[in-house]
């Protein structure tokens, strides 16, 4: 999402407006990393104490990176630097968090046209 926001400025502050209301961040985008939070506790790969806090740590980090990228900017391996560490403060070993910030995501399908 950052390195879309960077490319599209447009797109991002869509992005980014549609992720809060009023002075608030709203409830679907506080949501959102739930289902993966508990996995990964459930599982044994994250450790946190408060599912709550953990997901305001993940979306305020994340909103706050996007808005950062848009109104001043940020260097290519931001995304990838910011990844790294909130893997590691829900639990997840400097390696095998780095590991996962830097692989490749796989192509979305792409979609046909509409006629």
């Amino acid at each position: 999402m950052l390195q879309s926001a960077a490319t599209n400025e447009a797109w991002g502050w869509l992005v980014y407006a549609l992720s809060a209301d009023a002075e608030t961040t709203n409830d679907d985008l506080l949501s959102y990393p739930r289902p993966d939070l508990e996995a990964g506790w459930r599982s044994g790969r994250f450790k946190f104490n408060d599912l709550a806090s953990a997901g305001d740590m993940i979306v305020g980090a994340v909103r706050a990176a996007l808005r950062a990228t848009l109104s001043e900017g940020r260097s290519d391996d931001y995304p990838q630097s910011l990844s790294i560490m909130l893997l590691k403060a829900i639990g997840v070993d400097h390696e095998e968090a780095t590991r996962i910030a830097t692989q490749k995501l796989p192509s979305l399908p792409k979609r046909d046209k509409e006629k």
